[in-house]
């Protein structure tokens, strides 16, 4: 199977056509053929080789979905099958066996596979693969495919947040940065029924915030908006890029 891609051929480059041959298929592994693909900043971090360690050339995309096109020997055909619509993220496999992976932290696991990040091929292509069908994620029928991408990093990284530190629906939410991230966990605190307040630099994005779901808006740039909110929130997650981006829980 040959399998049509585009890639970077050296740090910055514009994408080209790149024709690649994967190799055989391995009894865990799983192919998928690629409809569509999310854009992360950290593909462009790859394909600019940001961090000093892109392998080239890089086909990046880790938020791909498609259909599975062949199977593994080893692969469970009661959870994944071909035909199958599916999504491959920013994890195509990890070792399943070590001390992160029982634990169900297998974000953290030494031998993990990142799509994309140690030279594994990502989904600007025909084609992408799972080293682990287990990483493989079968998309519900409700969510369509263009939507499905962005949820399987940009998606995940904001919800993540908000389920590990207990976020209430009753909670007063503020999300800074209204970007790829921030566009999404407005989204989602304001599904959850919580009040919502978009934080950004200027108020240029306030009409969009406030059409996702935001309920109020702070604009940070020459303006006291902020220090007007002094004691307004219980939770505050901030997906800005820069040392002090994080989540930051507050006391009631």
């Amino acid at each position: 199977m040959t399998v049509t891609a585009y890639a970077a051929q050296t740090a910055r480059a514009d994408l080209t056509p790149y024709d690649y041959e994967p190799a055989d298929l391995g009894p865990l592994e799983v192919d998928v053929d690629v409809t569509h693909c999310g854009i992360c900043h950290t593909d462009i971090g790859m394909i600019d080789n940001d961090w000093g360690y892109s392998q080239f050339p890089v086909v990046a995309g880790h938020e791909a979905v498609g259909v599975v096109s062949a199977v593994g020997s080893a692969v469970d055909p009661e959870h994944l099958r071909v035909g199958q619509r599916v999504g491959v993220g920013a994890i195509a496999g990890t070792c399943m066996s070590c001390e992160f992976c029982l634990a169900g932290r297998q974000q953290l696991c030494p031998a993990r596979d990142d799509t994309v990040l140690r030279g594994h091929r990502g989904g600007f292509a025909s084609s992408v693969r799972a080293s682990d069908w287990r990483f493989a994620y079968p998309i519900p029928d409700v969510i369509s495919s263009e939507h499905a991408g962005p949820l399987l990093c940009a998606g995940v990284t904001v919800f993540a947040p908000l389920v590990r530190h207990g976020v209430s629906p009753t909670d007063r939410v503020g999300i800074v940065g209204i970007g790829g991230l921030g566009h999404l966990a407005i989204q989602f605190a304001h599904a959850w029924g919580c009040d919502v307040t978009a934080i950004s630099t200027s108020a240029r994005k306030r009409d969009e915030a406030i059409e996702l779901g935001a309920d109020n808006f702070i604009a940070t740039r020459n303006t006291d908006e902020l220090a007007q909110a002094a004691g307004r929130f219980d939770f505050i997650l901030s997906t800005v890029s820069a040392a002090s981006c994080g989540t930051i829980t507050l006391p009631r």
